[in-house]
């Protein structure tokens, strides 16, 4: 609770959707989770697929994430860099702490100096090289520019693929985003 007696509510939540093993693995502690299988969900390794969707049980490969995410945070940061004082790129999300099981999609948080994005911004990130798709508002902080992407060829949900929040530097929303970020 805060100093005023009132209780502060995070808007992160981190979750499973749903427990894929079977009520008779779960209750042996010493079989290891990604050797737990149940017939309607495909594993590999430690993922298992929900769909199409990979969902990595020890989390994301950081080794092959971190090179994916630099060359984008490089992108962002010189198509607004002409434009804005400050630009400050970061990872967030359960990709972004090693170990933590989730998704292979790549949160990326973009902290700028004068917010919102003016239309030339958007249509910098959204046309030619860019080649973000952007969705306006976020459903979960007012004052979040949401735009997804990804590599070319890369299916939604895999490793390669992006969700962009650009928000004003220092809002509570980027403070606490990165307060969950080894």
């Amino acid at each position: 609770s805060k100093k005023d007696g009132s209780i502060h509510r995070s808007r992160c939540l981190f979750f499973l959707p749903f427990n894929p093993y079977s009520a008779t693995q779960a209750q042996d502690r010493h079989t290891p989770p990604h050797t737990m299988t149940q017939p309607n969900v495909s594993t590999s390794d430690e993922t298992i697929f929900l769909g199409d969707y990979p969902f990595c049980l020890s989390g994301v490969d950081q080794s092959k994430l971190i090179p994916i995410f630099e060359k984008r945070a490089t992108m962002v940061k010189e198509l607004l860099g002409e434009t804005q004082e400050e630009v400050h790129v970061s990872r967030m999300g359960s990709s972004a702490i090693p170990g933590i099981p989730g998704t292979p999609v790549c949160d990326i948080l973009v902290e700028i100096s004068r917010f919102p994005l003016s239309d030339e911004e958007v249509q910098k990130l959204t046309v030619g090289v860019g080649g973000w798709e952007f969705k306006g508002a976020a459903p979960h902080y007012k004052d979040d520019q949401w735009f997804f992407g990804g590599e070319e060829g890369v299916k939604p949900g895999h490793l390669g693929r992006f969700v962009m929040h650009v928000v004003p530097k220092g809002c509570e929303f980027a403070v606490e985003m990165r307060g969950f970020v080894e």
